[in-house]
């Protein structure tokens, strides 16, 4: 009965990353209205989730990026600021908001590129 359960947690896990992994295209949108484009990169290996986001002039390591069920959760660090991103995944879409160590707050949506 454990493996049957456990292998339907995996199965769903890895249907999810699967949908997860490549390049998707960002946007952020502050409370002010000012608009941020971003490139995330999700890579698989192996089983373990990594991701960067490429910026005009490089590329940002992830950090603690989680994913449970359809919601997926990471952070960056951009010039001294911590940003906390929470999306849900849902028909190809990631959706949701992000917020910063600086206060600021806005919405994400992003599609895959």
């Amino acid at each position: 009965m454990f493996r049957t359960i456990a292998l339907i947690f995996l199965t769903a896990f890895l249907s999810l990353a699967a949908d997860l992994t490549g390049k998707w295209e960002l946007r952020g949108t502050s409370s002010d209205g000012e608009q941020t484009s971003v490139q995330l990169i999700v890579r698989d290996s192996g089983g373990t989730l990594s991701a960067v986001v490429n910026i005009e002039g490089g590329s940002i390591p992830v950090k603690d990026l989680t994913v449970t069920g359809d919601d997926v959760s990471f952070k960056i660090s951009a010039e001294g600021t911590t940003y906390t991103l929470k999306l849900v995944l849902k028909d190809g879409f990631l959706k949701g908001t992000y917020s910063g160590t600086d206060g600021k707050t806005g919405k994400v949506d992003g599609k895959k590129a």
